[in-house]
């Protein structure tokens, strides 16, 4: 937890790193979110900037199921869905998407959006922390320079 302390900036994925929808051990979720709930007003407290990064369609629905209240976060940050032909997207290595559903549709990439708010806010990378459970996409931000933690989409972030 000290090294959390280091940090003034949290991004937050929702599906299998805040909320869990693997895990169907009821005892250890409601404990994990309980765990969740208290870090995240831990950093509110601290005056962290939280953010929830995620591709989900409605995270209040996900937030409500796990007693997460939206406006701790600073902002929630939605990927822009955009539709392309997954074969001209290969021609151009500086796109920055990744195929997520099928041949068609693709996201704009969440390090892209980690970058817009680093450039936006003036955030300095050693003081960023994301959390997520895409290898990929853990990898993908690392490379930006930011400090990255991959989640354990059963067990959630080590707390």
């Amino acid at each position: 937890m000290e090294y959390f302390n280091t940090k003034s900036v949290f991004i937050f994925d929702l599906d299998d790193t805040l909320y869990l929808r693997l895990n169907r051990d009821l005892d250890y979720t409601q404990n994990y979110y309980t765990k969740v709930n208290g870090f995240l007003n831990k950093l509110k407290e601290n005056n962290k900037k939280i953010y929830l990064l995620t591709y989900n369609a409605d995270p209040n629905i996900y937030l409500d199921k796990i007693n997460i209240n939206i406006s701790i976060f600073n902002e929630i940050i939605k990927p822009e869905l955009i539709t392309i032909d997954v074969f001209e997207h290969k021609k151009d290595p500086n796109f920055k998407t990744r195929i997520v559903c099928d041949n068609t549709y693709i996201y704009n990439n969440k390090w892209y959006d980690i970058e817009n708010l680093i450039k936006e806010n003036n955030y300095n990378k050693e003081d960023i922390v994301f959390f997520d459970n895409d290898t990929f996409l853990v990898n993908k931000v690392k490379e930006l320079n930011v400090d990255s933690i991959l989640v354990d989409p059963f067990k959630g972030i080590k707390l």
